[in-house]
């Protein structure tokens, strides 16, 4: 019976090193001649780009770090800041990885030492890579040159590369069943016209069929670039009509293919309209933004009694709070004062909804206050979200520029009555009002400056 109970115990005692054993995986790439360099991993989702680790490469140049089963499976990159952030993209799926590259191109130089998933990942790059290639060369020459007998020839190699191409691609996919691979080749790969066609033939058939192969229900893309890159793509193949009229208009009629294609499934929609509303923010298409979140609105009401998602507010910013239109309704108590939407109604006033944490805040903050103490010929209020009075004081004395300002704070965050009635989503938020009416909604101190400047000078 002893010796049972110790065979027993032993062996329980090997199953347990070997569940933990199993749930670490080593993650390394090794960068010839990158001897104690960092290297940042992050994570992908969509077009954001998530750091998760910074290490040191070691004297050979090989940069390691351990995931284990709790990591998220999904897209990652290595990046490397001395080497202009070039970046080296890897699936993790719970398997050990190694990978080699060379330091004057990173992402030319993969090769993949193991992981079935990056082994298959990185032969469907290459496969698309030479595809694409030798694509180009037959476009061009069908294009550019005439007679019966060469047509005819640059016709034929199309179909044998075409179908070259789908042979290769259907093996990868036979190869990688149950891998997270198998879903970006499965979405990703080229729409390919069954003949060669001229460029705006070709353009007109990608707008056609560009989404034939996405299954917009597979949320687990979310964990890579696969829909993002996607999204740009197809707007891409508007570009033309876009440089002809030069009105970001032309882009609805693919905003609205984007949305209908994806509006079925509610969270690969709202990742759809919040990749997209990133997008033109940073274009400062202004209009795009209020389109795009009027057309999300229409599919996601948003009831006064609900607690709204970071999305709902950066739509209704672009919709109730757009320039032009009046501030909210609101009353805000101090031990001192109460503040009413009715203060606002006369003259220019600024609000910003800042937090001493926020990074952007930190080097913009300081900027408009000391512009306020230049020109106090407004009434700038600003409305921290810090929730550690502390922190938020400690700020305010950093930056002399504040004693001018009425400096507002409740301690809630995000979930304060302001940043609920104006619909914050993101720090620094700034509102420019004039006689009750939001007249500018700056995202840069450089924006920030001409506005007011413009405003208080009429």
């Amino acid at each position: 019976m002893l010796k049972l109970m110790k065979f027993l115990i032993s062996t329980l005692l090997i199953c347990i090193g070997t569940l933990s054993y199993a749930s670490d995986y080593s993650v390394k790439i090794t960068v010839k001649g990158f001897a104690k360099q960092e290297v940042v991993i992050a994570r992908i989702q969509g077009d954001m780009s998530m750091y998760t680790d910074t290490i040191i490469s070691d004297m050979y140049g090989t940069a390691t770090v351990t995931f284990n089963d709790e990591t998220p499976i999904g897209l990652y990159s290595f990046i490397f800041p001395k080497l202009r952030n070039a970046e080296v993209s890897f699936i993790f799926n719970k398997e050990n990885i190694a990978m080699e590259t060379e330091a004057v191109s990173p992402q030319t130089f993969v090769r993949v030492i193991t992981s079935k998933e990056n082994e298959l990942y990185y032969l469907y790059k290459n496969e698309q890579q030479m595809f694409q290639s030798n694509v180009d060369i037959l476009e061009y020459t069908n294009d550019h040159y005439t007679g019966k007998n060469y047509v005819e020839a640059t016709k034929k190699e199309y179909t044998e590369l075409i179908n070259s191409y789908k042979s290769n691609i259907q093996s990868i996919l036979d190869k990688s069943q149950n891998l997270f691979v198998y879903r970006i080749v499965l979405a990703s790969r080229p729409i390919v016209p069954p003949q060669i066609l001229s460029e705006s033939q070709k353009n007109a058939y990608m707008q056609a069929h560009f989404f034939d192969n996405f299954n917009f229900a597979d949320t687990l893309l979310f964990a890579s670039d696969v829909y993002s890159d996607a999204f740009i793509t197809y707007l891409g193949l508007y570009s033309n009509q876009y440089q002809t009229a030069k009105n970001s208009a032309v882009f609805i009629k693919a905003i609205d293919t984007i949305i209908s294609k994806t509006v079925m499934y509610p969270k690969t929609f709202d990742f759809t309209v919040n990749y997209l509303l990133n997008g033109f923010e940073s274009m400062g298409a202004v209009d795009m933004m209020q389109y795009i979140s009027s057309v999300y609105l229409e599919h996601n009401s948003c009831s006064a009694n609900t607690t709204k998602t970071t999305l709902q507010h950066k739509a209704l910013s672009n919709t109730e709070l757009a320039v032009g239109k009046k501030i909210p309704t609101f009353e805000f108590s101090t031990p001192k004062k109460q503040y009413t939407n009715a203060d606002f109604n006369t003259g220019v006033s600024v609000i910003v909804f800042w937090a001493s944490w926020c990074g952007h805040c930190a080097e913009m903050m300081p900027q408009i206050v000391s512009e306020y103490a230049k020109n106090p010929s407004y009434n700038l209020y600003t409305f921290s979200l810090d929730t550690v009075p502390s922190e938020w004081k400690a700020f305010l004395d950093s930056a002399p520029g504040f004693s001018k300002s009425t400096n507002l704070c409740d301690g809630k965050s995000w979930d304060g009555v302001m940043t609920q009635t104006f619909h914050v989503y993101a720090t620094p938020t700034v509102f420019i009002i004039k006689d009750g009416i939001i007249v500018g909604k700056p995202m840069s101190f450089e924006d920030y400056k001409k506005q007011i400047q413009k405003i208080t000078s009429k």
